[in-house]
């Protein structure tokens, strides 16, 4: 299983994610097959309007997931 946190924030350019500068939107939980934290993940994230599409291969085994989160109006 991975998790991927996804953080909001009006600075530009930001480098920290911090409770000062930002704004936790969501996250996605990948359920993988449960492979060690030590193996290596590639992820790829698309971005369209109010949508986030996560594409996440496992190099080991070349198994391949996605998810799709929905994004409401932001208020921060």
């Amino acid at each position: 299983m991975a998790l991927l946190d996804f953080y909001a924030s009006k600075e530009k350019n930001l480098r920290i994610v911090d409770k000062l500068n930002c704004v936790r939107v969501g996250y996605f939980v990948l359920d993988m097959s449960g492979n060690k934290l030590e193996e290596n993940v590639l992820v790829s994230i698309g971005v369209g309007g109010t949508e986030f599409e996560v594409k996440a291969i496992e190099t080991k085994t070349e198994g391949v997931f996605y998810v799709t989160l929905q994004f409401s109006t932001l208020n921060y």
